[in-house]
């Protein structure tokens, strides 16, 4: 298993399509940085976001966020707003202007990485606690997706796409951590 090297600050943001992995790929992260000597003993600020129910509480709360990041200097969330920009359109009904604003300042953040988890529908399904799937629930999934495929390639914020379909868990964990020492400063 690979360590991540120690670095002064970091900040990053997991978001893909639901039953993805990404919070298994957060658990796998904490787990070894609990391990790793160069960071047992830090504060890891993780925060985990629900899906918002309205624009102005979806804004808010992301805009909060972000300005406050600079408080903590680990920082690790579970979705942001990069989802709102495929989930706020779809089932809340709105779109929301504000994505790229805050990917540049989020971008500004010394090692700040966005990790996109994405993965086969067979892999989504399967991870889908037997929830029964309907036509519009597939037809959803190939959208959102597509959506943030077409996301990940429109971002000023270092990033790096993981397919955990392919990959077990320790080997999506050490292709997150080889980009990691590859790209904190």
């Amino acid at each position: 298993m690979q360590k991540l090297r120690p670095v002064s600050e970091f900040h990053l943001i997991f978001t893909g399509p639901d039953r993805t992995g990404k919070t298994t790929l957060i658990n796998s992260l904490l787990e070894t940085l609990k391990k790793d000597s160069g960071y047992k003993d830090k504060y890891i600020s993780l925060r985990k976001f629900s899906k918002p129910d309205t624009a102005i509480k979806a804004r808010l709360e992301y805009m909060n966020y972000i300005s406050n990041l600079f408080r903590n200097k680990y920082t690790i969330a579970d979705r942001c707003f990069y989802d709102e920009e495929i989930y706020g359109p779809l089932y809340r009904g709105y779109m929301p202007n504000y994505i790229n604003k805050l990917d540049r300042e989020f971008s500004k953040l010394k090692n700040s990485i966005v990790i996109f988890t994405t993965a086969s529908s067979i892999f989504v399904w399967k991870h889908w606690d037997g929830i029964e799937a309907n036509g519009n629930e597939l037809e959803d999934r190939v959208y959102i997706s597509s959506a943030f495929d077409n996301l990940f390639n429109t971002l000023e914020t270092k990033r790096i796409m993981i397919n955990n379909s392919k990959l077990t868990k320790t080997e999506a964990l050490n292709v997150l951590l080889s980009f990691l020492n590859k790209h904190f400063k």
